[in-house]
This record gives structure tokens, sequence and C-alpha cells, in this order.
């Protein structure tokens, strides 16, 4: 049976009404039905969350699989995720737990802290769906984690209003944010979104902890060259030192346009790298383009086809070769 916590982030309105304020979908709730994200739930003028710690998925990930690459390369990551999203993006690659009702598991936080701490994970990662329609319970969740110095990580869509946004921040050391597009259209007509919370979101995040964003490149819906040019753009303007994860589409949920050429991506590469100092080709295998090379003198500092040991290519977050200062975590826990 699914567990009902209280919610926050709601008001009531007239007739035993509420409206959620979680995030800027801003559902109005009649009585006795659910928000867009199918687990916010209004009982007699009372809004309910059903992701109070009902997890659908657990697994211990490579924490490049987020993905995240500047972060603590070649550890494992605990990862747990809900099965709610307050998209409904029709090229999701996950909708079997973000779309569906699906089983799941009643994990109190200090029962989720105990099971982290004896797969001796030095991370978490709440991924899969999405994290912040979980909020709630990331809430008491999160600073247990930075008592026990475990790393907290959030792979989301950061479609979430500012407030539950700003006060989730303290506790978060680092995001992957799925960037879907630079068009508000596509936001509207394909996510069912808002481009520009999107965007004040990222600039949040970045200013905040740790960030990386991944891009997946549709053909014929985002993959022209002026999207991508004006993606890394925006992405530059906030700090050009943030990962650019261009991954590779696949038909998936509503979408059947045919996977992402291989030459589209590379084609997409080459222009984010004209503004980006680390842009990575992902959902592809092992290739070039998921290592690691110094901006400034272009040594190889992380071979993720072969070894990712970087002891003596980055020490203190500098390449070892011509002292640059590298973006992102590489110290040992």
């Amino acid at each position: 049976m699914i567990k009902k916590t209280k919610a926050s982030y709601w008001h009531k309105l007239e007739n035993l009404n509420i409206q959620c304020q979680l995030c800027p979908n801003l559902c109005v709730i009649d009585n006795n039905h659910r928000g867009i994200c199918r687990t916010r739930i209004n009982e007699n003028g009372v809004l309910y969350t059903e992701t109070y710690g009902n997890i659908c998925s657990t697994n211990i990930d490579p924490i490049e699989k987020k993905p995240l690459f500047h972060f603590y390369p070649n550890t494992k990551i605990y990862s747990i995720g809900c099965n709610s999203c307050n998209l409904s993006c029709q090229f999701c690659q996950n909708y079997e737990i973000s779309q569906y009702e699906v089983p799941i598991l009643y994990i109190a936080p200090d029962k989720l802290l105990d099971m982290v701490l004896k797969s001796q994970a030095k991370s978490i990662a709440f991924t899969y769906s999405e994290p912040l329609m979980m909020t709630e319970y990331l809430l008491d969740c999160l600073p247990l984690f930075k008592q026990y110095q475990i790393k907290t990580v959030l792979v989301s869509n950061s479609f979430i209003n500012e407030k539950p946004l700003l006060d989730i921040i303290p506790y978060v050391d680092a995001w992957n944010v799925d960037f879907k597009s630079i068009s508000n259209d596509f936001y509207h007509n394909i996510c069912s979104a808002d481009l520009d919370i999107v965007k004040r979101n990222i600039k949040i995040i970045a200013n905040n902890a740790h960030l990386e964003i991944s891009f997946l490149l549709i053909p014929t819906l985002n993959d022209s060259d002026e999207e991508v040019l004006e993606i890394a753009s925006f992405i530059k303007s906030i700090n050009p030192n943030i990962p650019l994860h261009i991954n590779r589409y696949h038909p998936a949920y509503k979408m059947q346009i045919p996977a992402t050429p291989i030459k589209t991506l590379v084609n997409a590469y080459d222009i984010a790298k004209t503004q980006l100092k680390y842009v990575y080709i992902g959902n592809i295998g092992k290739s070039d383009y998921n290592q690691t090379y110094c901006p400034n003198c272009n040594t190889l500092l992380i071979d993720r086809n072969n070894s990712v040991d970087y002891s003596k290519s980055i020490s203190n977050n500098i390449c070892s070769n011509c002292n640059h200062p590298i973006y992102g975590h590489f110290c040992k826990f």
C-alpha cells in the first residue's frame, strides 16, 4: 500500500479545492483528484504526496552514468528514483517509471541512510524520474547525508518553483540538469513546460553547486546548428566550464523519430566546443568524445575508454602538465 504524507507548498482554494505550488504547473486540484505529476492528491482540501519514501528503483551506478564526468570520477553512486514526473516529454527515455504506475517500496530517511552506509557508496543520486517531485522527502534525507559526509546529487529537469528550489539548494552537492531545448515552443509543445523558468533555475543551481548539463539531441526537433550554438552560448554566459553532455536520442514513449545519426552528434559537438571547455557525446558507447582533455594544453586527463585513473594527470583540480585549473571535483573521498 502506498504511504501518503501531508505535502508542503500548496494553499487552499474554495470548495475544498487546492493549488499546488511545488512546480510551475501550479495545478488547481479538485477534491479527490491529482496533479499533473500523478502523485500529489487532494483529499478533503488537504494536499498529500505519494512520493515521500515511496521508491520504485534503486541501484549502485558508476557516477559517470548520471552523467557526471567532473564530480569524483571512477566512483560508485547509490541511486534511487520515485514514480513521478511533472513533465510529459513525448520522447521520455524513462517513461516506464515517469509516466506509469509501477511497484514501489517505502524507505524511511533513516533506513535509506543505513542502506547507503552499508553499500559503502560515498554519494547518493536522486535520479531516474524527477526527484524534485519528492521534495518533502529530500528535505528530510539530504541533511542526514550531509552529517555523514555523503555527497548528494540530483538529476533533474529543474522545472520547479523558486521557493522549494532555494530550500533544497543548500543540501545538494551536484546536479545534472536535463536541458531539453533553447526553444520555448519545444518546451511547451513537446514537454509541457516553460523554458524561462528552467533557464532561471539553471543559473541558480550553477551559483550554488557543481553543475553539468545534458542535452538530448533529437533529429529535426532540436538539432539545428543555430539551436546547438544558442544552447552552448547560454551555458557559456553562466560559466564556460560547465560540462555539456550531448546525448544520442533513441525512439521511446510517444516519439518514433529514428535515432540521432552519429555525424549529427559530432557536428553538434564541434559547434558546442567553440563556446565551452568541456563537451561530451553520450549514449554511443566508448569513443574519443567521452574523454576529458585539458582545455589549455589539450593533454588527455581522463581516458574513459581504457582507464579512469587520473591521479597523475590531475592534482588538486589542476592539470599536471600545464597547471591549468580543471573544473570539478577530482580529489579522493
